[in-house]
């Protein structure tokens, strides 16, 4: 019996360990806080064009992480790089609102301009559950003209 029980414990040991076997564990405010630190200072080693090509990469896993990525918007409100979507680079969102009539890019633009670093809070559709959901972005300000930013759903209550 002892030779068995050890057969199927490792048998579910294994299939715990499989990917795919367990969720993975979500991303935290903490974990937002690391990647734009993280951003901040490749941006102060490499410069702007140099982080945007590492946000862009999608096997950067630096920059993304369990569903975190980084993103550059300039003070207009422009996208100059999306860690998601890089076809949104170029685009101007300034205009844009959420369902509660959050002007969301100008938050940002407002907290990298005003305060340096800071927390906005809005609702976006999350891609995973394709539905509205709460979700908190970190604006840290780059220079005098950009400033990068990453988010995150918050839990449902």
């Amino acid at each position: 019996m002892p030779g068995r029980l050890q057969t199927v414990l490792l048998l579910v040991l294994s299939l715990a360990l499989l990917p795919g076997a367990s969720p993975e564990p979500s991303a935290s405010r903490r974990d937002v806080i690391r990647m734009v630190d993280r951003a901040v200072e490749y941006y102060q080693a490499n410069g702007l064009e140099a982080l945007v090509t590492a946000l862009e990469d999608p096997e950067n896993t630096a920059f993304h992480d369990r569903g975190l990525y980084g993103f550059i918007v300039s003070d207009e409100g422009q996208f100059v790089a999306h860690g998601a979507n890089p076809r949104l680079t170029g685009k101007n969102l300034i205009k844009l609102k959420d369902q509660n009539g959050v002007y969301l890019f100008r938050e940002f633009v407002e907290t990298g301009q005003t305060k340096g670093r800071g927390w906005v809070s809005y609702l976006w559709l999350n891609p995973a559950t394709r539905k509205l959901q709460p979700k908190v972005t970190l604006v840290q300000k780059l220079d005098p003209g950009n400033f990068v930013a990453v988010g995150v759903y918050q839990k449902a209550r």
